[in-house]
């Protein structure tokens, strides 16, 4: 994979870009509508996309606790406090309200334990206060993780370790390390409540913080606030680098048949399972227009090559396939999204070329997209005939509007739009 000389320059490019992924990579843990209701995270089929979903939870819960730093840096806290009364024995000067039925009671017994005082001392145990310190647990703890993992993942979480430990040494929270408490779904809902109730100030770090830890760890805003960490996965764990830009690239595309398509229907659950069905639909002209995500079965013609000594037949499974029906015509084109770092143009070609040949596609179209730091698209062409292989390097701070623009070009070449 090209990167920058300046890391961080090239880290701030995948973060901005994976910001427009969000949806789809929420919706690939938990497909239930890219709003994501109220429906829990479930295993993806694939061994290796389980993995996947753990990782990227895992990332989830490192991009909060820079999220959580970042509101102890930029929010004015004031400390949530209560008075209890408390009942001491006073031997010497008295400091308090003495407490008359008890001291009579103390005379009568002939207990000499002193003077019976109540006193009004500050607490700093409240709901809030707990829920703060709940939350330094985890965030540190999440810190802890990846600092012993190594790579650039250790140094940011490194950092954030730092920054943490020291706003957690700090009076109130220090005391508050080995109290007991609910738990933190329950310290939320009291916190909420005593909002709702006007105990506590609206729009305080307080708030700020329980709406923080309250969203769900799969939803999409969570993805948005974490996509630094996110990134950080497509410089440090190469088995991961092409599920993320699939699911960027996917983005993209949605977004470019949106511009194009009347009457367009995203359908997130066609994500996963073997039943999928297409992702997204709508007309372009008099044209119907389907993507399909990682699906073969019911799309694509049946593959040639055999394994002799099975007999099963070679599987094709493409990133993505639009399907384009006009008339009685249908046509069909191929995307593989490619960011592996060993990966090469000719390895994605050839890869093309193996799907024409195994499937037999007539008037096959296909094309290789591949993460680009600059600002300009580059894009090379390999035809034979009426088929075509394109192989386009879609720049990261653009890409939303370079794949419009493409989807543009080749729906208008598919359906012959004016």
């Amino acid at each position: 994979m090209v990167r920058f000389e300046d890391t961080n320059k090239s880290q701030a490019l995948w973060a901005a870009a994976l910001r427009d992924a969000a949806g789809p990579l929420s919706a690939y843990i938990t497909p239930a509508a890219f709003a994501l209701e109220k429906v829990s995270v479930q295993a993806v089929l694939e061994r290796g996309a389980h993995d996947f979903a753990a990782e990227i939870e895992s990332r989830l819960d490192l991009g909060r606790a820079h999220a959580f730093l970042e509101l102890l840096d930029h929010s004015s806290v004031t400390v949530t406090s209560v008075y209890r009364h408390m009942l001491i024995y006073s031997l010497g000067a008295i400091r308090g309200k003495i407490h008359v039925p008890r001291f009579v009671l103390g005379i009568a017994r002939n207990e000499g334990r002193g003077i019976p005082v109540v006193q009004a001392r500050r607490q700093v145990t409240t709901p809030e206060n707990l829920l703060v310190s709940e939350c330094f647990r985890l965030c540190i703890a999440s810190a802890e993780f990846w600092k012993r993992r190594g790579g650039a993942e250790a140094v940011y979480a490194a950092e954030l370790w730092r920054g943490l430990l020291a706003y957690e040494s700090t009076f109130p929270w220090n005391e508050l390390r080995t109290k007991a408490r609910p738990s933190l779904a329950e310290l939320i809902g009291i916190v909420d409540g005593r909002i709702r109730a006007g105990q506590v100030e609206p729009g305080t770090f307080y708030e700020h913080v329980a709406a923080l830890f309250s969203e769900r760890p799969n939803n999409q805003a969570a993805f948005e606030k974490a996509a630094t960490p996110i990134a950080l996965l497509l410089t440090q764990a190469p088995e991961f680098e092409d599920r993320v830009f699939e699911l960027l690239c996917l983005a993209w595309t949605i977004s470019a048949l949106r511009s194009q398509c009347s009457n367009f229907v995203v359908n997130p659950i066609a994500l996963r399972g073997p039943k999928k069905g297409p992702l997204a639909m709508g007309d372009c002209s008099q044209a119907r227009i389907s993507l399909f995500y990682q699906q073969s079965a019911g799309l694509l013609p049946k593959p040639r090559w055999i394994d002799r000594r099975t007999s099963a037949a070679l599987a094709a499974l493409p990133d993505m396939v639009i399907r384009i029906e006009h008339g009685n015509a249908i046509r069909l084109l191929i995307l593989d999204a490619k960011n592996r770092t060993l990966a090469s143009e000719s390895d994605v070609a050839y890869k093309l070329m193996g799907y024409k040949e195994n499937l037999g596609i007539e008037e096959f179209q296909a094309a290789g997209i591949y993460p680009a730091y600059g600002t300009r698209l580059r894009l090379r062409r390999l035809e034979k005939g009426d088929e075509r292989i394109f192989l386009a390097h879609v720049p990261l701070s653009d890409g939303s509007r370079v794949m419009r623009r493409l989807a543009r070009w080749a729906l208008r070449n598919a359906v012959e739009v004016d």
